[in-house]
Parts: C-alpha cells; structure tokens; sequence
C-alpha cells in the first residue's frame, strides 16, 4: 500500500541530525551542501538552512557544472539565484578538459566529489552535505549485492564518511524518501529541475529504480534498510576491531620494507578475521591505493595459502607473497 509523501519538518530533520552525533570540531568552521538543483538537494538546502541558522553554522552550497549538457550552465546559476535570494553563499564549480569516452557517470562523480573536495580543503570546510535519501541506499546495496560485495559492502552508505583531504560527507537523510523530499520542496514554494538521466535506462541506477515499488510494498522500505544499514555497520566494526587487535599482535615490518606473519598464526583465525588481515597487509603496502585487490582474488590467494602446503608465492595488488619457514613475507612487487 502506497504511502502519502509527508514533508520533512525542521523539528524532524533537527532529530535527524541529533542523531548523527557529529562532533563539534566537523562544524565549526561552517559546511558546504552538494546542491545540483534537483528536487533533493534543493529540500535538503531549505532544512539545512533553517538547522544551520538555528546553531549560527555558516552555509555554503556548492554546484558543480560538468559540461555535458548544454542546459548545465543554466541549471547551475538557477541554483546561484536560489541561493543568493535567501542570502546564501554558493559558488559554481567547473569541470574543465577533456571528458572521458567511457564510464562517464562514473568519471563525472568522481570529478564532482575531487571538485568539492578541494574547495572545501581551501576554504578549510571538514563537512560536506549531500542529499542522498532511503532509495539510494537501497539502489546502492542492491547494485553491490549484484557486483558480489562483502559484508563492509553490504552496509551501503554511511550517514559520515571520510571523502579524504581532511573532508567528511554527511548523509542525514538515509531514512526519507525521494517523495517526501520532492513534498519539502512544495512546502517551501521552491522548483526543481528534473535531470533528464534519470530517465534514461541505460544506466544501472535507473534500471534498478524500476523495482523499488515492488520491494517497498514486500517491506524493504528507506527506514527499514537504514534499520538493516545499522546492524550490518555494527557487525563490521566488530570484526574491524578484532582484525585490528589481531594485527597489532601478530603482524610485525613496517610498509615499506614489508610485512611479515606466521602462516600458521593467520590461519589459525577465523576465515573472515583471516581474510580481512591480509587484505589489510595488501593496503598497507601495496603502491596501487587507485587499484586496491579485488576481494575475489584476494580470498583465491588465502584458499591458496589454506591448501596448498607447497605454496610457492604469488603476486597481487602491487605486492609480492612469498613463503619461508612458514613466515609470510608480503613486500612490494618490483617493477
């Protein structure tokens, strides 16, 4: 049974916020909002702007213009007007160069997110808000579960999330859905712009938005997978913990002149414990950070050291295995 869509009240997304429990530190010096214009980030805008003049936090709204529509640059500064008429600071930011011929949605949000990252960076800005909602945590943990992800995979978005350079996203509205923000944005008298790519099936994301109704009526609706979310992350940080302590014990070297263990310690783990030390040892050393292990690979080569009592050394993610007196060496492949 459909639910009516219900605008998003500043007392509820003050709750919402509350219960991020973000510290102080990622606060005081103002946040930046991802705002494309679309019906999420402009009702995220109108509920952030009332929290953050309600705790004196100085808002930023940042815009980025990729360039691969000719409608982008108005969309852009029908954002700028948005925000300058409620006195709100916002700047357009502008991928430059060439675009790729490939994977286009995926280099363009990597371009958006390195775009905010660094004028966050400049303008020493450590929160980054963006409008993500209960659909696109789910769309995300389906299209992981069909890539074959792990648990820590399977967790979906965080709610807070390091982007890098010292920047941090913050999520508040894992739990709400796409038509209780599009009912915000009425409430507020505010347009939007639709982005025609939504509608377009050849990507992923659009196909699998098809299903959504049918799993919300089975009861995989945004609140219960944010439920879900939080039990999985409980889960995982459990078993970082215990890798951590077991790491700190067994494992000894340093990065750069490799890593050594006991085979007979690390196998003597847990599979899931054991498998995610080793893939922690390939982190650590490997110089590929842009082409971590796959996962599969990385469980083929624990099988491989589970098994085979001859084993003989293997190469992966940037690093060389090798195997003497029982002491697995992990080092830096050479080029």
């Amino acid at each position: 049974m459909a639910v009516t869509p219900k605008p998003i009240s500043d007392t509820d997304f003050a709750a919402m916020m509350e219960s991020l429990a973000l510290p102080p530190s990622l606060l005081e010096s103002g946040v930046a909002l991802a705002v494309s214009g679309g019906g999420d980030s402009m009702a995220l805008s109108f509920l952030l702007e009332t929290w953050c003049r309600v705790h004196g936090i100085p808002l930023t709204g940042l815009t980025v213009d990729h360039g691969l529509r000719p409608e982008a640059a108005r969309e852009a500064e029908f954002v700028h007007q948005n925000f300058e008429k409620r006195g709100l600071t916002h700047c357009i930011l502008k991928w430059e160069g060439i675009k790729p011929k490939s994977s286009l949605q995926e280099e363009a949000r990597a371009a958006r997110y390195h775009l905010m990252q660094n004028y966050c960076a400049t303008h020493g800005i450590v929160a980054l808000f963006t409008a993500h909602h209960g659909e696109d945590q789910i769309e995300t943990v389906i299209f992981r579960l069909c890539k074959g992800s792990g648990l820590d995979g399977l967790v979906g978005m965080r709610p807070v999330q390091e982007l890098g350079g010292g920047v941090n996203i913050i999520r508040p509205l894992l739990s709400v859905t796409h038509q209780d923000l599009i009912a915000t944005c009425e409430e507020n008298e505010s347009s939007w712009i639709e982005d025609p790519s939504n509608q377009n099936d050849h990507y992923a994301r659009v196909r699998m938005r098809a299903i959504l109704g049918t799993l919300s009526e089975e009861g995989l609706t945004p609140a219960r997978m944010a439920h879900v979310s939080r039990k999985l992350e409980r889960a995982a940080k459990t078993l970082n913990q215990l890798t951590d302590d077991y790491y700190k014990n067994i494992v000894e070297g340093d990065k750069m002149s490799g890593l050594n263990v006991s085979r007979m310690a690390l196998l003597a783990l847990p599979d899931e414990i054991g498998l995610r030390l080793l893939t922690r040892m390939i982190g650590e050393v490997s110089t590929k950070k842009d082409y971590p292990a796959r996962s599969e690979d990385i469980e083929r080569l624990y099988a491989r050291l589970k098994n085979n009592q001859n084993f003989k050394g293997a190469t992966l993610g940037g690093c060389l295995f090798k195997l003497k007196k029982d002491i697995l060496m992990v080092e830096k492949e050479e080029r």
